[in-house]
């Protein structure tokens, strides 16, 4: 099964938790806010990714199996 994932950049807070998380799977650009570096994501970045997304204090990073 393959990941995907999307950061709402409407509800990012710009916090950057997900880029020290999963550094592979996540980029901040302006402002601090995180877009997605490569989806489907990687099998390698998966377990980050979802750490990433269950940490995010914003609830902006979406998981789609």
């Amino acid at each position: 099964m393959t990941m995907k994932i999307r950061v709402d950049p409407d509800i990012c807070e710009g916090h950057g938790l997900c880029a020290i998380d999963a550094p592979g799977a996540f980029k901040l650009g302006d402002g601090g806010i995180a877009t997605a570096i490569d989806t489907p994501v990687p099998s390698e970045l998966e377990i980050s990714a979802r750490a990433a997304a269950k940490g995010c204090p914003a609830a902006a990073i979406m998981l789609f199996e």
